[in-house]
């Protein structure tokens, strides 16, 4: 699945993406052998949050986000995306959820949603998704914040990723017990 996002036709990575995210979004475990395979970008040397491996685990092990979502709220659009696939790779685990969410992160995902590139959109839609699973305190902080009605915006841009990962996101919110 891996080389067929890296190598497919786009049809091919279309469906290669959707089934990584249904594993990812079901297994945590899976998730972060996903996200370890390397399916899930690093943020590049000069981004204003994490810059190696090993800052993403002391990340994991502190649990504080809060940099990760200054950039969200203040930063140029491609500083904001490279943030947003860190949180989206952080928030694979369940651990992680509750404090991305009490760092602040929600609210700017959601306006990522409505004014990020393809990429971001994209990511901050699978990490609103990766923090509702499960979760309805988180859920309902997300429908709180406008996200329903910038994942439907996010529906009709040509962007598939983009929608792909909107609908999973919107599937959870309406799923969530």
């Amino acid at each position: 699945l891996v080389q067929l996002l890296q190598t497919g036709s786009n049809p091919e990575k279309s469906c290669a993406a959707s089934t990584l995210g249904n594993l990812a979004l079901r297994k945590e475990k899976i998730g972060v052998y996903i996200a370890d395979a390397g399916v899930v970008k690093q943020p590049d040397p000069e981004g204003d949050a994490i810059t190696s491996p090993l800052e993403i685990e002391d990340l994991e092990k502190s649990k504080d986000f809060q940099g990760l979502v200054n950039v969200l709220v203040s930063s140029t659009t491609a500083r904001k995306t490279k943030a947003a696939e860190a949180l989206c790779r952080l928030s694979i685990k369940n651990s992680h959820k509750q404090a991305i969410a009490d760092a602040g992160a929600v609210e700017p995902l959601v306006q990522l949603l409505q004014t990020g590139s393809n990429t971001g959109k994209s990511c901050a839609a699978r990490t609103l998704g990766n923090l509702a699973l499960r979760n309805e305190e988180i859920d309902v902080d997300i429908a709180d914040a406008g996200a329903v009605k910038n994942l439907i915006h996010v529906l009709t841009s040509k962007d598939i990723s983009g929608k792909i990962q909107a609908v999973k996101t919107l599937s959870i919110l309406a799923n969530n017990d």
